[in-house]
């Protein structure tokens, strides 16, 4: 499946959602006549494979920080035989001339030391600085990448990677505490005492919900995923992996 696609709700439902029939999939609003679906609970893939089904003037209610973009790339055409044939002939080729190499164990020892020697120097850099570290996360414990972490009463702050992770060097004589900040998210301040070193942190919902006519923007289709059986060279190279 490949999705590239926002999706977003520009007239939210003023209806109340607690006065709605409850459905299968949601609830009955008798103002327009249309089942909303309730994502508040849906997975991003669980929005990505409603969407591709292009299911138009559908009706949802979804927590703000779902309405996003979304991405989704399909997997790669993988054909056994030719991979199987490559990793063979690669592999005999290493054992026909595999030697061993004292000048790259040497040069690997130190490589090896060199990064020690970096590392106990960053080491003894941070017990001077107060360098926090962590990691922030949802209520379903994924990753939030994006969330705005920043010492309180100045301009030094960082954003969290794609894995969530975040890392700032506080200003010693400013105040020791950090914000954490998100759309759709409750804000969070943390008090951090010299010793503190680590900071992992849940970011709740701040139970803003919305509901109305889903709105998608880009582009949406499903391709079939490559498959094939067993080759002759498929074959050849089990016989070839049982020798050893």
């Amino acid at each position: 499946m490949k999705a590239n696609f926002s999706l977003s709700i520009p007239k939210p439902c003023s209806e109340d959602w607690n006065s709605f029939t409850p459905t299968s999939s949601g609830g009955f609003c008798s103002s327009c006549s249309k089942n909303v679906i309730d994502f508040t609970k849906a997975t991003d893939d669980e929005i990505i494979a409603f969407i591709s089904k292009k299911s138009e003037h559908a009706c949802g209610r979804f927590r703000t920080n779902q309405l996003k973009a979304y991405t989704l790339f399909p997997a790669e055409k993988i054909r056994p035989g030719f991979m199987l044939l490559k990793s063979g002939a690669v592999s005999l080729l290493l054992l026909l001339i595999s030697k061993p190499s004292f000048a790259q164990s040497a040069e690997a020892q130190t490589k090896r030391q060199t990064v020690d020697q970096v590392s106990k120097t960053k080491t003894q850099g941070d017990q001077k600085a107060h360098v926090i570290r962590g990691v922030v996360r949802d209520e379903m414990n994924a990753p939030l990448p994006g969330v705005s972490v920043v010492q309180n009463g100045t301009a030094n702050g960082a954003i969290t990677t794609g894995e969530g992770e975040y890392e700032i060097t506080l200003e010693p004589k400013a105040s020791q505490s950090l914000t954490f900040s998100f759309i759709g998210l409750k804000t969070q301040d943390i008090y951090v005492t010299t010793s503190i070193r680590s900071v992992d942190i849940i970011m709740e919902d701040d139970n803003t919900l919305l509901s109305g006519e889903i709105v998608i923007t880009g582009e949406v289709s499903t391709h079939t995923l490559y498959t094939e059986r067993a080759s002759g060279v498929k074959k050849f190279w089990n016989k070839i992996k049982n020798l050893f």
